[in-house]
């Protein structure tokens, strides 16, 4: 049997809502004159704040300050300079809004054919360990895991893409390489990390990143959601 493990972040919620009514909260003028570029900002915040997560593992930047750095080095692509107080304010608007993601209705559906069918299902999320808790709740994903099947980084010690956290999961699923299936949107943390350890993965590229010839390829590759629950229950049988 498959076993079935998904990231957190912008793949079982729109984790770019929470960061518009951020946005429009805080910095309203700014973000009204970005126009059309407004998905491209949030992306340069994923951008930045992926950049220095490693440096937030390790103890060498706070999180407060890796906070304040990836919406403040964001704006600036775009011209905007804003104050450290002004960052601040929006990391507290950004993690309220947080507080009110909701999970998707494909996924909730997806979620419950796997559990009905018993297939191991699981988490494995980079980030800090409360904090990726307090969404998990808000999800509602506890009726679906069961306890121990989520995997946090700050938890582990071990952050996506190292492969480590990957072999974290088959330990404790008692499964291979193999029979696993990763379900993330990141391409450097998600798909070259599970590929990196041997997984079957899907790729939630719902914002049309191009990859060159050379870098490491997703398994499947969808645009949307809408075909992710027929790739899992029947292209890969998780029966």
């Amino acid at each position: 049997m498959k076993t079935v493990i998904f990231d957190v972040d912008d793949t079982l919620y729109d984790q770019i809502e929470p960061f518009k009514r951020a946005m429009i909260e805080v910095f309203p003028n700014e973000y009204e004159k970005l126009s059309s570029k407004k998905e491209v900002l949030y992306l340069r915040f994923r951008h930045y704040s992926d950049k220095v997560f490693h440096l937030t593992e390790d103890g060498s930047l706070s999180l407060e300050d890796m906070r304040v750095y990836r919406i403040t080095e964001a704006l600036r692509d775009f011209s905007f300079s804003v104050s450290e107080h002004s960052a601040k304010k929006f990391q507290e608007a950004y993690h309220y809004y947080q507080g009110k993601i909701e999970l998707r209705d494909d996924v909730f559906e997806l979620l419950e054919d796997l559990t009905s069918k018993q297939v191991p299902v699981g988490i494995l999320t980079n980030g800090p360990t409360n904090h990726q808790k307090e969404k998990i709740v808000q999800l509602g994903l506890s009726s679906f895991l069961d306890e121990g099947k989520v995997f946090i980084s700050e938890e582990m010690g071990v952050a996506k893409p190292d492969v480590l956290a990957f072999r974290n999961i088959e330990e404790t699923f008692e499964t291979q390489s193999e029979n696993c299936i990763y379900i993330g949107d990141s391409y450097e943390n998600d798909v070259v990390g599970a590929k990196s350890a041997g997984w079957y993965m899907i790729w939630l590229n719902k914002y049309g990143r191009k990859l060159n010839d050379t870098d490491v390829k997703p398994d499947v590759e969808l645009s949307d959601y809408s075909l992710l629950k027929e790739e899992i229950l029947l292209k890969k049988e998780v029966d």
